[in-house]
């Protein structure tokens, strides 16, 4: 874990409003959500008052979980905080991600950042 990411990983869990841009990739994931019937105050939520912020060993960056919702953060070029996706954070949140029939690319049971 580099400094940078160390100190954002210690103020998302000490509370602290993160100022955070959003990738592409993580703007595109959080509309497919909300469209698949996620609601959109868990996104907000897990950026404004997560119930949980943990470190993501398999990805190795700080996420952040409210209700059926995890973002993920890490940094871009510039050195500006990044969440860089958001996927869902619950077993019946990615059940019901897969029921829709819009994802289909990865395993239900995987847990992309346990």
């Amino acid at each position: 874990m580099t400094a940078q990411t160390e100190a954002l990983y210690t103020r998302l869990r000490g509370g602290e409003d993160v100022e955070a841009r959003w990738s592409t990739h993580a703007k595109d994931r959080a509309r497919e959500l909300v469209h698949q019937g996620i609601p959109i105050s868990h996104i907000s939520g897990a950026i404004e008052e997560p119930d949980e912020v943990y470190w993501s060993t398999k990805y190795e960056r700080p996420c952040a979980r409210y209700g059926a919702v995890t973002v993920a953060y890490d940094w871009d070029p510039r050195g500006y905080a990044v969440i860089v996706t958001v996927l869902p954070g619950t077993r019946e949140a990615w059940e019901r991600v897969y029921a829709s029939g819009l994802v289909s690319d990865r395993d239900v049971r995987e847990d992309l950042f346990g």
